[in-house]
């Protein structure tokens, strides 16, 4: 069985952190099946290190020519030659796992939707089943989006989303998702226990930054600065330390640069190509001030406290879900950030708050089971 990880990727930690989830459950698809990512997610030897193999492919909003030129010099080598290479060809796909995170939404470009549209209706045509992996969707009000969006659904053989919002969102666009279930973020059982963190010490607390925060112009520069930081300002009182952690390190990277320029503190930035020791970092950490959704996964998976200052419906609905609904950053007159900072340094109130945390881990957790259970049937039922 050859499975294709759409959406998989190595400069985004929390894309790269859900492919290692999906290969952590490898024994549901069998030992005989091939993972496989396309071409424009990483190199060669990330890809290889990743124990991937390489599809013929590039899933790129732009240049479809291009990709479609891979796909046909890689139809003229012989499959023996192609196989010594571990590369293999599109129709050559039995499975497809959509584990995008983000993407089906006016709030990116139409493209998102449209190209894949386009590609699922191609390769479904050679008996491709598509699973659509928990995943935020919506809102659909552009038209583009919307038509091809209907078009993605409609071809999945299964559909997980993360939150109401978005199962609302897919509701109104075609009340007959009978495939469609919720279900959380899958990266739950992944652990970075045994990686040795020398480098770190506990107990610091890290601001995970996110330039879609500003190109999606809900959070104005000038707010989140002082939100900032307030932050910092505050821990230094307590004599905790703050550094930035990077989760992506091209865009977020240089999204640092600029926010450091505008902040009255200097704080360094951690860099940290590995996602589990991320995540492990986050573990031993006071608690996380993340606009990246990975990063308030990681902390509340772990049940280390999180400040949430987020772009889209996903983030507040994955508070709601926790109980932890004030732990969003308003960016009104009437400031919350003081008072949230005050309680997260108050150990009545962490008791409190892990025991949230530990309850909705343990909910998800069933969920998860139930999942994986629910696409394993569906292996079966295709085998």
């Amino acid at each position: 069985m050859i499975i294709e990880l759409k959406g998989a990727g190595y400069v985004n930690k929390g894309a790269e952190l859900m492919l290692k989830a999906v290969l952590a459950k490898k024994e549901i698809f069998g030992n005989k099946s091939k993972f496989i990512v396309n071409m424009f997610s990483g190199s060669f030897s990330m890809r290889r290190s990743s124990g991937v193999g390489h599809l013929a492919w590039l899933h790129t909003w732009n240049y479809l020519f291009v990709a479609q030129f891979i796909n046909m010099f890689f139809l003229l080598i012989p499959k023996k030659i192609r196989r010594l290479f571990d590369i293999y060809l599109t129709r050559e796909i039995d499975y497809v796992l959509d584990i995008s995170g983000f993407i089906y939404s006016d709030q990116f470009d139409p493209k998102a939707s449209s190209r894949s549209a386009l590609y699922y209706e191609k390769i479904v045509e050679n008996g491709t089943k598509i699973i659509l992996m928990p995943q935020a969707v919506g809102p659909f009000e552009n038209e583009q989006v919307k038509k091809s969006v209907l078009k993605i659904f409609k071809l999945a053989s299964l559909i997980f989303v993360r939150d109401k919002i978005s199962f609302s969102y897919l509701n109104d666009l075609n009340n007959n998702i009978d495939n469609v279930f919720l279900c959380p973020d899958f990266t739950l059982f992944l652990k970075g226990n045994n990686l040795k963190l020398n480098m770190y010490a506990d107990y610091k607390v890290y601001i995970i930054p996110n330039e879609k925060i500003f190109s999606s112009k809900k959070i104005d520069f000038k707010n989140y600065i002082a939100s900032l930081n307030q932050i910092i300002s505050f821990c230094n009182n307590k004599r905790v330390e703050v550094f930035f952690l990077i989760h992506e390190t091209k865009k977020d990277l240089e999204l640092i640069k600029k926010i450091s320029l505008s902040l009255e503190y200097n704080i360094d930035h951690i860099i940290e190509k590995n996602p589990l020791k991320i995540k492990k970092i986050i573990k031993q950490s006071k608690f996380v001030v993340s606009s990246r959704y990975h990063g308030l996964i990681n902390a509340l998976y772990q049940n280390v406290p999180v400040i949430a200052t987020g772009w889209s419906h996903k983030y507040h609905q994955l508070l709601i879900e926790y109980d932890i609904e004030t732990h969003m950053i308003k960016y009104s007159e009437d400031d919350n950030i003081n008072k949230l900072l005050e309680n997260l340094f108050d150990e009545d109130y962490i008791n409190i708050l892990k025991n949230k945390m530990v309850i909705e881990n343990n909910r998800r957790e069933e969920i998860l089971n139930w999942m994986w259970n629910k696409i394993e049937s569906e292996l079966e039922f295709n085998s």
